[in-house]
């Protein structure tokens, strides 16, 4: 009989926390067997003055990690978990991730740039089987988004840049709210920053396929699918967002101003409808920046690329 590990892999992000728990074998083969996911907005203040992790936001993160811990423990799973760019950019992120080994037991690493892209690459390089093509894939988080370049010799290129829906979100559309100026100067900022930051390096290579992931990208396809919000997400692997409907879809988001137009979109979950204009102008400017015509999305990121790294260092 084929020996199994249990692995739960937590990644703490800045709007929500995701676990997802996988069987792997002595073949390396890997069977997802659970997920789960919470909204807490954990960076909800990491991009105001301070730049803090709140104690409120903290008390929440502790809470699901807690509940993430029990599950994990009924399925006899070992647990990893990582933290991104709001752990990271918080003064005390350090602090949060003291007080959970404290409470829980649990060890948290704050993943750097490189180690979050490399982790990225390994989910979405298995997922769509794209690890010989030239490669543009993008991370649309909540702090930010991160770019990753690769052919068959492995990573080019790779970077994280402050641009996410939520930090968008604080910066331009507090509330949800959004004004014609805000969107304006929205699209100028993501433009400067890919432009001066991903664009300048990576021009020379002529791109042959283009891949994203995380919950705007998800939404994204699923409100172009008709699909509902809380759509299996294995189903949705692989499936292809076009740019003539990506900015038919951005102009309709754009013209509801609030965030109470925004509920109620089939394939939007209603704690995404405040952030989720951020989330597609960003998209929408990758698009147009790159000239994408196509993207595959892949329902694999960072914590798949976290239990393949697992498995292949055992």
């Amino acid at each position: 009989m084929t020996k199994k590990t249990t692995v739960a892999a937590i990644d703490i992000g800045t709007n929500s926390i995701h676990m997802i728990i996988a069987d792997f074998d002595e073949q390396k083969n890997i069977d997802l067997v659970h997920r789960k996911r919470e909204v807490i907005r954990l960076g909800e203040s990491t991009f105001g003055e301070s730049g803090n992790l709140s104690a409120n936001a903290m008390i929440r993160g502790l809470a699901v990690l807690r509940n993430f811990m029990a599950v994990a423990k009924n399925f006899n799973a070992i647990v990893i978990a990582g933290a991104t760019s709001a752990v990271r950019e918080a003064p005390n992120g350090q602090e949060f991730v003291d007080g959970v080994k404290e409470e829980l037991g649990l060890d948290i690493e704050i993943l750097s740039e490189e180690k979050e892209a490399q982790l990225i690459y390994l989910g979405i390089s298995k997922a769509l089987n794209i690890q010989n093509h030239l490669t543009l894939a993008f991370d649309i988080g909540g702090g930010s988004t991160e770019f990753i370049l690769w052919d068959n010799t492995g990573i080019i290129f790779s970077k994280s840049i402050p641009i996410g829906a939520v930090r968008l979100t604080k910066m331009f559309f507090e509330n949800g709210t959004l004004t014609d100026e805000s969107i304006i100067k929205c699209r100028n900022h993501i433009k400067k920053l890919i432009n001066e930051e991903i664009y300048k390096e990576i021009s020379i290579y002529k791109l042959e396929k283009f891949a994203g992931t995380a919950g705007t990208i998800f939404s994204t396809y699923l409100i172009l699918e008709k699909k509902d919000a809380g759509s299996y997400l294995e189903s949705i692997n692989g499936g292809l967002i076009n740019a003539k409907h990506l900015f038919e879809l951005q102009k309709k988001i754009l013209s509801k101003f609030t965030k109470e137009e925004r509920i109620g979109i089939k394939g939007l979950e209603n704690k995404r409808a405040d952030i989720y204009p951020a989330g597609i102008i960003i998209l929408s400017e990758i698009f147009e920046i790159f000239n994408i015509k196509q993207m595959a999305l892949s329902t694999y990121a960072m914590r798949e690329g976290m239990i393949i790294n697992y498995a292949n260092n055992k």
